[in-house]
């Protein structure tokens, strides 16, 4: 990912596009294809300040691709990549359909964003943590932990390596709450 530290011109407004490019496409010519988009957004006067390289992801679903002839191509994977840039407002639509144009872009999506970095990684899988916990062994913790808690809702077990049952655990969880609370 490269960025770029260049102020936008007056009028300009912060703009990304998301791209996808077909797999069946060599990996020497993705490169190519890259500097295309480099050269569509320059030929609008279109200022990049961040992009990513286009790389091979596996699709939410199948998408379908005109080959013209009335033949379509189906793929499950693509080369996603993107580009955020400051550009005119009126020439973002132009933007967008000269992407749509190549012959090697399956899906293009432009949208309106901000400058600054929005990208947060990947997500861990979210999951119900209260079933996770009853499901998992018990947690040990420390009596002196317990001990310690504001709220005497979860009492604490006889020795320091008793295990928690899940109300236990759900007790304890509330009682650190009520103490980040006050602090």
């Amino acid at each position: 990912m490269s960025e770029s530290t260049s102020e936008p011109e007056n009028g300009s407004k912060c703009y990304e596009i998301g791209y996808l490019l077909v797999p069946s496409l060599p990996e020497e010519k993705i490169g190519e294809q890259t500097a295309v988009f480099s050269d569509v957004l320059a030929k609008y006067s279109a200022t990049v300040i961040a992009e990513e390289a286009p790389s091979l992801t596996s699709l939410a679903y199948e998408m379908d691709k005109s080959s013209g002839g009335g033949t379509h191509r189906r793929f499950t994977q693509g080369y996603f990549g993107w580009i955020k840039f400051f550009c005119s407002p009126s020439l973002v639509e132009a933007v967008r359909k000269s992407f749509e144009q190549n012959p090697h872009v399956l899906r293009v999506l432009a949208t309106s964003t901000v400058r600054e970095k929005t990208y947060l990684g990947k997500r861990a899988k979210q999951e119900n943590k209260l079933e996770n916990k009853a499901e998992e062994k018990p947690a040990k913790l420390p009596a002196e932990a317990i001990s310690n808690s504001t709220t005497e809702a979860a009492p604490a077990p006889d020795s320091a390596t008793a295990p928690l049952t899940a109300a236990e655990i759900v007790e304890v969880d509330k009682s650190i709450d009520e103490m980040v609370k006050g602090a």
